[in-house]
């Protein structure tokens, strides 16, 4: 008799044991989600023109802090630089995304040369399509110019690397922004 009473305590004793092993589990889960989509979105950093608005997932600032050149295919893998862009109208808009020389000179960059635009080639990947590449002295500012649809959205990503130059060996480094125009 006391066996059975013994028995229905350590079953009870287990529900509530992990029922509170469940609840700590759900709350961890549900707080790191939070936290993680409160960093998230701090770290998107959003644009909006009259017809158009833009977010740039990653920042604005594209920064290259060492010349390593690569190949292409190894530069097809390097960190994505992700943007979209929404048409909030119900009229085709046009955009050109636009990537500028960022010449201010950093603490960090003191001892260092701003890498030239011949030693640089960037990839742009829109959704669906087939990633290309160019080289950067090659492109003006604008390095896409695309038309979007009425209350159509585009993702692209942007990629830039190092390649292989006649330029003298020593330390440089590349920053350049990123932005979005209409028109």
């Amino acid at each position: 008799m006391n066996y059975n009473y013994y028995r229905m305590l350590q079953k009870k004793e287990f529900k509530r044991n992990m029922t509170f092993v469940l609840l700590v589990l759900l709350f961890a889960t549900v707080s790191t989600y939070l936290i993680y989509n409160k960093f998230k979105d701090v770290r998107d950093s959003k644009m909006r023109l009259p017809n158009i608005s833009v977010t740039f997932h990653d920042g604005e600032k594209i920064v290259i802090d060492k010349y390593a050149p690569i190949r292409d295919s190894v530069g097809l893998s390097t960190k994505a630089y992700k943007i979209t862009i929404k048409n909030n109208t119900n009229k085709k808009a046009k955009y050109s995304i636009v990537l500028k020389d960022d010449r201010k000179k950093l603490k960090e960059f003191k001892d260092s040369t701003f890498l030239p635009r011949s030693a640089l080639k960037y990839s742009i990947h829109e959704e669906g399509k087939e990633a290309k590449i160019y080289n950067l002295d090659d492109a003006d500012e604008k390095i896409l110019t695309e038309t979007l649809d009425p209350k159509a959205e585009a993702n692209v990503k942007i990629r830039i690397w190092a390649t292989k130059s006649d330029i003298e060996s020593g330390s440089y480094y590349y920053i350049g922004k990123l932005s979005v125009i209409g028109g």
